[in-house]
C-alpha cells in the first residue's frame, strides 16, 4: 500500500491559507495522494467532537491508516495526538509545525 498525506490546518483556518495549498501541489506533483479537510472553525464549531466527526469519515474509508503521514499546523497537532491515541491508530509519520 502506498504512502498517502493528509494536511490539517489550524485554529480558525482553512485548508486554502498559510503553507498548505503550497504543500498540496508539492505533494500532488509527485502523484501523491494527498488530502486537505476543511475541518469546522469558529465559536462554538471549532471542538474536538467536530473535528472528530469530520477525521472519523477518513478513518471510515481507509484513507487514515498506518501508510498516513500527517502534516499539522497550530491546534490540530493536539487534536490529532489525542485522536489518534483515543482511536488507537498508528500512522506512519507526524510532522507538527
Amino acid at each position: 500500500m502506498k504512502n498517502n498525506y493528509l494536511l490539517i490546518h489550524g485554529s480558525f483556518r482553512n485548508p486554502f491559507v498559510n503553507w498548505i495549498p503550497w504543500l498540496r501541489g508539492e505533494i500532488e506533483n509527485r502523484n501523491l495522494e494527498v488530502y486537505t479537510p476543511d475541518f469546522p472553525t469558529g465559536l462554538g464549531y471549532q471542538t474536538y467532537n467536530n473535528w472528530s466527526n469530520l477525521l472519523n469519515s477518513y478513518v471510515t474509508a481507509k484513507i487514515l491508516n498506518k501508510n498516513t503521514i500527517i502534516f499539522a499546523h497550530s491546534i490540530a497537532p493536539v487534536f490529532i495526538c489525542k485522536f489518534l491515541i483515543q482511536n488507537k491508530i498508528k500512522v506512519k509519520r507526524l510532522i507538527f509545525v
